[in-house]
């Protein structure tokens, strides 16, 4: 492991970070979430349903099994994945207290409600979801003033989770954000 990164199955990583991680898995050929644009889903080749409500209700049911800090819930994905951050954010907006996407994107004119901290990471090289969109929607979130940071991996294509999320940075980030109004936790809204 290279000098100044960190393995997130690692004893290290558990000791340095004390979370408690879902990671849901996709159904074959669906996608978390999608803008509700439709001329922007078939551009996209969006399938339909969307499985994300699945994703909050398995939150709340660990929350209610667990000590989970409601103030403290993160998201964070990469590819689809990062597309279903965004689109929880935005759907879900004060529910989390921050996410990280990487390597994806969302239509920039459905984030009316997205305004929890967002870290973007993309590969300038990626080859499947276009650097400029990720870019453009960062510049329309910054634009109204949203606590969105973009980062590009130069260089890189669209498989940068290898590199990113194994810097501490990244990790102290998203562990330093808290959400300041606190949700109730016992039922999905």
């Amino acid at each position: 492991m290279p000098s100044g990164s960190v393995e997130l199955s690692t004893p290290e990583f558990r000791k340095r970070y004390p979370v408690f991680v879902m990671v849901p898995v996709a159904p074959t050929r669906a996608f978390w979430v999608t803008p509700e644009n439709k001329a922007y889903r078939m551009k996209r080749n969006f399938a339909y349903p969307d499985h994300l409500p699945q994703v909050i209700a398995g939150i709340y049911d660990i929350a209610k099994d667990y000590k989970i800090d409601g103030t403290r819930i993160f998201i964070v994905g990469h590819s689809m994945g990062a597309s279903g951050v965004i689109g929880a954010l935005e759907r879900y907006p004060d529910f989390f207290a921050a996410g990280i996407a990487s390597s994806g994107t969302w239509d920039p004119a459905e984030t009316q409600h997205l305004n929890d901290p967002l870290l973007l990471l993309h590969g300038t090289q990626d080859p499947f979801v276009p650097y400029a969109q990720d870019k453009a929607l960062a510049d329309a979130l910054k634009a109204r003033g949203l606590p969105v940071s973009f980062k590009s991996i130069k260089g890189q294509g669209h498989a940068i989770g290898d590199i990113v999320y194994k810097k501490p940075q990244v990790w102290d980030w998203l562990l330093s954000q808290q959400n300041s109004l606190p949700q109730n936790r016992s039922a999905p809204p």
